[in-house]
């Protein structure tokens, strides 16, 4: 007489097949309150997608027909796009790594009031305008010296 054969195969896959009913009812138990309380707070939320991206697809798909079609075409148009790109993007950082201009900021600090009714001859003299750099701002050979000459304003003012 025949014996059934003790089916291993059948035992682990019942066994998954009961895990995976009793994991699903699990998450459903579970997703029941989150979905109703998201409802709650965002209400029915459908999404539709838009047109471009229907456009988006048509067009790749025709792409793709198309390049099966002209391997030899394809194959030539992605080299000479990854060119410019690859051009572009050397190009881009050799102008990053240009010399890039020195910018020299500075103040002005106003003169004070030019106090005339002072009797003393030298207090009543104008006061200086101090202009200060964040930098230097003198060639080589004037750096640590007061500026004499050479300063120019515009417009031109007498004694100046």
């Amino acid at each position: 007489m025949l014996q059934p054969e003790n089916n291993n195969n059948s035992k682990f896959s019942a066994f998954f097949s009961s895990f995976f009913t009793k994991l699903s009812k699990v998450f459903s138990l579970i997703w029941q309150p989150v979905r109703w309380l998201l409802r709650q707070l965002f209400g029915n939320i459908a999404w539709q997608q838009p047109a471009w991206i229907g456009w988006s697809g048509r067009q790749a798909k025709r792409g793709a027909v198309a390049a099966r079609a002209n391997p030899k075409r394809s194959l030539i148009g992605l080299l000479i796009l990854a060119l410019l790109i690859g051009g572009g993007w050397y190009g881009y950082r050799w102008w990053q790594a240009q010399p890039k201009p020195v910018e020299v900021t500075f103040k002005v600090d106003n003169p004070g009031r030019t106090e005339i009714e002072l009797e003393d001859p030298a207090a009543r003299m104008p006061k200086p305008v101090v202009i200060t750099f964040d930098d230097s701002a003198a060639t080589l050979a004037a750096v640590g010296k007061d500026v004499i000459e050479g300063i120019t304003g515009s417009p031109a003012v007498a004694g100046v």
